[in-house]
């Protein structure tokens, strides 16, 4: 996303509001960009001169028309920066037939026949109990796979 002169809020499009961020950079400056809540925002922009400069804060600042985050930056720009945004997008709900899913099926299949299994008890023989073990053990080898692909997240070193 490009920050520009005498501007400080920007919409994330495409991100909508389900989203997790990782990190967020000013790619111009090589600085992180440090995410304060929005009092602190408040405070700094109401409470203080007017400040422009290299953006290294940010705060949540609601949504758009088209439900996307909006971010309010500070200082105001005073120039042309580069800001990227490090950011799972989780998929949108499923809501019609034809919607599929990323997430590993498995797990959503065996949950699904626990719980049916629970409500209506027509199973030939396997209890609901069971097949939420089961459900549990689909659920946590998904997990394992993914988690072998982010390593280096789940590793804590002290610097």
């Amino acid at each position: 996303m490009s920050a520009v002169i005498a501007d400080n809020t920007y919409t994330l499009t495409g991100f909508g509001t389900n989203f997790k961020l990782l990190d967020v950079y000013n790619a111009t400056q090589l600085s992180r960009m440090e995410l304060i809540s929005q009092n602190e925002m408040n405070d700094k922009i109401n409470l203080n001169t007017a400040a422009i400069g290299a953006p290294s804060y940010f705060s949540y600042n609601g949504s758009d028309a088209s439900g996307d985050q909006k971010i309010i930056v500070y200082p105001t720009p005073d120039g042309s920066y580069t800001l990227k945004f490090d950011a799972v997008v989780r998929e949108a709900e499923l809501t019609l037939a034809a919607d599929t899913t990323k997430l590993p099926t498995q797990p959503i299949i065996m949950i699904a026949w626990a719980m049916a299994t629970r409500e209506r008890g027509e199973t030939g023989g396997t209890a609901a109990q069971e097949l939420f073990g089961l459900a549990d053990r689909y659920l946590g080898d998904a997990i394992a796979l993914d988690a072998t692909r982010y390593q280096a997240d789940l590793t804590w070193r002290v610097v």
